[in-house]
């Protein structure tokens, strides 16, 4: 269990697989593990509901 600490408070996290590896050079699908400064695209499953918005719809939250 992760415990994500934010402005909206301290609540529980489960992360789940890891769907993309983004390096761009290896970009695998699925990989099994990370390594030392590689990005990926994970499921997270929070325990309370947070409300976020889209890059889309607000391009000065930058990478959140």
């Amino acid at each position: 269990m992760y415990t994500s600490d934010s402005d909206l408070g301290t609540g529980g996290a489960r992360l789940g697989r890891c769907n993309t590896d983004l390096s761009r050079f290896s970009g695998k699908k699925s990989p099994r593990c990370l390594t030392a400064k590689q990005s990926a695209m994970l499921d997270v499953s929070l325990q309370h509901p947070v409300c976020v918005e889209t890059f889309s719809e607000s391009r000065a939250l930058g990478r959140v």
